[in-house]
């Protein structure tokens, strides 16, 4: 992107380094669940991937924070980062290093640390646990999606430790192995992750979470983790909280099905986290944003979803909208709702036999063909 770019109440130059307006949406997030200035001390942040330093530089006019360190291991960048925190009138430290070299040399401690690197989290997470502790933000985007999501299964083993499942349900699993990850990672450093919200976007996962010390929440949200299974036969879907799967079989029609994990199977969301965000996108108007905040506020928060269209090409039925389906689920006392994951998809307490004769019911007209 050449020339000045505006986002917010900053104003950045690119030069050589790359710039995503599309991440406008994820920034925005981030800075509506720190909250406005306060009076007293302000949180100290890190912008361990700092590149045109937009995300630091908003954080520090826009929100809470009020000291920031940036790092840039590029040279060609960092000339042009200091250019944009000197033009923005933000007093700032930025240092041409690495997050590796950098967190395991400072004894400093940040109150918020956001990490937005090109690709995966994996090579970081460790490094960034030395610089946290309780109560501090931990904000990361994983842009690896094709490694979590399963298109490169053996990268995701390696790198993840964990099985991706590459279906329908990728961008879910695959958000909750790179919670998983994050959670198995700090929990060496006696650190629990509270997440406060998890969501995939744009090609990108991204989660803000909060961390809690010590070795009971450590132990707690390891105990968060576990394991998703798929159906391809029938298309029923379960989860399991344990470090070894244990459904081998599916529940419903005696299939084998599918496993993915050790991934994240706590909370995606938390009430005060969607509040902010909500009331942010109010405040600025940003349609966009608001549409996104109140799509997450009405999801369920369960495991896994049900892909309609994957049911309606088994049974040979067309047409038949998730919003029908949902519709019916919950006329008959079932919880159902849309998911951000895929507009195609619901989140439901029902069973894949529920889906299923739901979405005949619609077909034939009558929305109740359920038994």
């Amino acid at each position: 992107m050449e020339g000045t770019y505006t986002e917010g109440f900053a104003k950045v130059n690119a030069g050589n380094a790359f710039i995503n307006p599309l991440a406008k949406l994820n920034r925005d997030i981030g800075i509506a669940i720190v909250g406005p200035k306060k009076r007293g001390k302000g949180l100290k942040m890190l912008d361990a991937t700092a590149a045109t330093g937009i995300r630091g530089i908003r954080y520090l006019i826009e929100s809470a924070v009020d000291d920031c360190t940036f790092l840039e291991i590029n040279e060609d960048v960092f000339s042009q980062l200091g250019a944009n925190i000197k033009s923005n009138g933000v007093k700032a430290a930025a240092l041409n290093t690495s997050i590796q070299e950098f967190c395991s040399s400072t004894r400093e401690r940040f109150d918020l640390v956001e990490l937005d690197p090109f690709g995966g989290i994996y090579p970081y997470v460790f490094d960034v646990a030395k610089v946290l502790r309780g109560g501090s933000y931990f904000f990361a985007t994983a842009t690896d999606a094709a490694v979590l999501c399963g298109a490169q299964k053996n990268a995701c083993l390696k790198l993840y430790s964990a099985k991706p499942m590459h279906n329908k349900l990728c961008h879910e699993t695959g958000l909750r192995i790179m919670i998983g990850y994050m959670a198995r990672m700090l929990a060496q450093f006696n650190f629990g992750i509270d997440v406060l919200l998890g969501m995939f976007h744009d090609h990108y996962m991204r989660v803000y979470a909060r961390i809690e010390s010590g070795a009971a929440a450590a132990t707690k949200s390891i105990g968060e983790l576990g394991f998703a299974f798929y159906c391809d036969s029938c298309g029923a879907i379960t989860s399991s909280k344990g470090l070894v799967p244990v459904h081998a079989e599916c529940h419903e029609c005696g299939s084998k099905m599918r496993a993915s994990g050790p991934l994240w199977l706590g909370r995606l969301k938390s009430d005060a986290a969607i509040e902010a965000v909500s009331a942010y996108a109010s405040k600025s108007g940003d349609r966009h944003l608001k549409s996104v905040s109140q799509l997450l506020s009405s999801e369920l928060d369960i495991p896994l979803f049900y892909h309609i269209p994957s049911f309606t090409k088994k049974l040979g039925i067309t047409g038949v909208s998730p919003d029908a389906v949902i519709e019916s689920l919950v006329m008959r006392g079932l919880s159902a709702s849309h998911t951000h994951f895929d507009p195609n998809g619901i989140k439901s307490s029902a069973t894949a036999a529920d889906v299923t004769a739901a979405i005949k019911g619609c077909a034939a007209g009558s929305g109740s063909a359920m038994h």
